[in-house]
């Protein structure tokens, strides 16, 4: 599927639905902009533009982005990298990100959701399959736990 953008006034949300995760980041953020029993879905314009910057970044898959209009901050730029194990489901990952994959073509971004379960339709990248197939990551050995960094 391709990204679909939804146009508004101070700027345009797109989505890509084949990265989404469903994890409903975006509808708990912003009911009023991203609502999934509305069409359509996404209505830029029914909250602050800074809001709604907001709710996209909290988007850990990319499938939100945002494109501002002229004048506006152009989306995360210079994002410090990092790698977030979500309980029972995916490596979310940020920074400047480029995943070559097997036939050689190359996805770029900011966020994605790498799949820990195995079972992802569309490998390497999370599908939500790890809700449909009960994955659990497993405990590591008591004597194996890696120390927890300090915060």
């Amino acid at each position: 599927m391709a990204r679909k953008t939804y146009t508004g006034k101070d700027l345009d949300v797109t989505f890509d639905a084949d990265v989404c995760t469903h994890c409903g980041n975006c509808t708990r953020a912003l009911n009023a902009v991203f609502d999934i029993h509305r069409r359509p879905w996404v209505l830029p314009d029914n909250a602050d533009a800074g809001h709604v910057v907001a709710a996209v970044l909290n988007c850990p898959s990319g499938a939100l982005r945002y494109v501002p209009k002229a004048g506006q901050g152009a989306e995360e730029s210079d994002v410090q990298p990092s790698v977030r194990a979500a309980k029972d489901g995916p490596l979310h990952v940020r920074g400047d990100l480029r995943v070559t994959l097997p036939d050689g073509s190359v996805v770029q971004g900011t966020r994605m959701a790498f799949c820990r379960c195995g079972r992802s339709g569309r490998m390497p990248f999370c599908d939500a399959t790890h809700r449909k197939v009960g994955f659990r990551e497993p405990e590591p050995p008591q004597g194996d736990r890696p120390p927890r960094p300090q915060s």
